[in-house]
């Protein structure tokens, strides 16, 4: 128990380190991009602003405390010998992979995300982190697995907002400048309007496309938001709230029933209904 109580510790220590690192970079790093992009899933993409994108030089295991450091390295050893003997918990090697990636240490957590991706082959979500580690552990060069990790992600899900910062960052540093553009024209055309990292991310378009000469005016999204269903009106409510009271008339003993159409009936401001099934919610409570 106690190892799992240092395990929860250090998921919230890993969120600390996060929102320092944010602080620290600033508005204007990549960092910021790709953080507020974490939806949860996403990580730190600790880039230059200007030019091809480079990891940064100092991170924060070089900052911490040292007896800090030595007490997340202590748990980040004790989570990896556990795993080992027990290599079948997902979110273990998903926590180990997040943390170490969040420590510097770029190639343990790439060798985590591995181990994760062996237990979850499907999963989008994970190709993409694995990546974002391979390219951490090259320096910001994007080899061939890291490449194809990006591609199934993508497959899965063309929306991926982590696949498709990397894959931008991957064709700038090809030179190809107007894929790289559309890669992250597309990232923004997915992105809230206030998104906090739309303004960093568009003056690296407006880098690369100063770099490759390209017209930005002529580049357009070729991906938008998925449609989100649609909201019941409020005719729609009632007429599932008609329903349920029709259902009750037939089945008056149905008590969850009777709370549940008083609930709705408050929702929608009919009051008096709303008390007529309440009363009949306490007369079937007190029944015998």
């Amino acid at each position: 128990m106690t190892f799992w109580i240092g395990i929860l510790l250090l998921a919230l220590a890993v969120v600390g380190i996060l929102m320092l690192a944010v602080k620290r970079a600033g508005g204007r790093s990549a960092l910021g991009i790709v953080v507020a992009l974490a939806v949860p899933g996403i990580a730190l993409g600790l880039y230059a602003t200007t030019g091809a994108p480079e990891l940064p030089d100092q991170p924060y295991a070089a900052r911490g405390d040292i007896a800090e450091r030595a007490e997340m390295d202590g748990l980040l050893g004790e989570l990896a010998l556990r795993l080992e003997a027990d290599p079948n918990r997902i979110e273990g090697w998903l926590l180990l992979a997040r943390a170490r990636l969040k420590v510097g240490d770029a190639k343990g957590a790439a060798d985590a995300f591995a181990r994760a991706r062996t237990l979850a082959p499907d999963s989008g979500e994970i190709a993409s982190e694995y990546a974002e580690a391979l390219i951490h552990a090259a320096n910001g060069a994007v080899s061939d697995e890291a490449r194809a990790a990006l591609a199934f992600a993508t497959a899965k899900d063309p929306r991926d907002a982590k696949a498709l910062f990397y894959l931008g960052h991957d064709a700038l540093t090809r030179g190809k400048h107007a894929e790289a553009i559309q890669h992250w024209v597309n990232l923004i055309a997915l992105s809230p309007r206030d998104a906090p990292w739309i303004a960093d991310l568009s003056a690296r378009i407006a880098e690369a496309a100063r770099a490759g000469k390209i017209d930005l005016a002529a580049v357009k999204p070729t991906l938008m938001p998925a449609e989100q269903p649609a909201r019941p009106s409020r005719e729609d409510i009632r007429a599932m709230v008609d329903g349920l009271a029709a259902r009750l008339d037939e089945n008056p003993d149905d008590l969850a029933g009777w709370r549940m159409l008083a609930r709705s009936w408050r929702v929608l401001g009919e009051t008096a209904k709303a008390d007529e099934a309440e009363a009949r919610v306490k007369a079937l409570e007190a029944k015998p």
